[in-house]
């Protein structure tokens, strides 16, 4: 009558072999310890508050007006606009140079200029156009760093150069 439908050799159990797959994982485990070992880490700079309810010997110094350097890297030279308030903030043109490019040494001669009226300032905001090519707007960061400027002391602990003017940059999109 009824027959009992036979099973097939596709429809048999078959045991599922974890051995290479474990082997793999016991491999994967001391790679990626040594990975972690090798991998470089990068010191993470931490500075003190810049203010505190604390009073300190330090209350007794004038207030000194922030600098607060912003450049602005155009297709025609650069904008360079500092000062702590919209009333005390002043503007600086940079015309392209005489060979129609981009007058690096302009800037850095005004960025060194700035650093002698402002010598604990090291912070500079700077935006482009649109059209700006990423080498000009490198070449822009090198001239405000100073191109004599050498850092690698001073994550060792040592000071910062004098040849060194504003070589914390923050590249910020442009609005104009």
């Amino acid at each position: 009558m009824f027959k009992r439908p036979r099973k097939r050799a596709e429809d048999q159990e078959v045991e599922a072999n974890l051995i290479p797959v474990l082997s793999c994982l016991f491999l994967l485990i001391p790679a990626l310890l040594l990975a972690m070992e090798v991998a470089p880490f990068t010191a993470v700079d931490v500075r003190n508050p810049k203010w505190s309810d604390v009073a300190d010997a330090s209350a007794n110094r004038p207030e000194v007006e922030p600098l607060r350097l912003r450049v602005h890297v155009r297709q025609d030279g650069f904008t360079a606009r500092y000062g702590s308030s919209p009333e005390s903030e002043r503007t600086i043109d940079i015309p392209l140079g005489s060979d129609g490019g981009h007058d690096y040494a302009g800037l850095e001669q005004r960025a060194q200029e700035l650093k002698t009226q402002f010598p604990d300032d090291v912070d500079v905001d700077i935006s482009a156009e649109a059209s700006i090519p990423l080498s000009t707007l490198v070449e822009s960061m090198d001239a405000l760093r100073g191109h004599g400027c050498s850092l690698q002391g001073a994550v060792y602990g040592e000071t910062i150069p004098p040849e060194c003017y504003f070589w914390n940059v923050v590249v910020q999109s442009s609005t104009v």
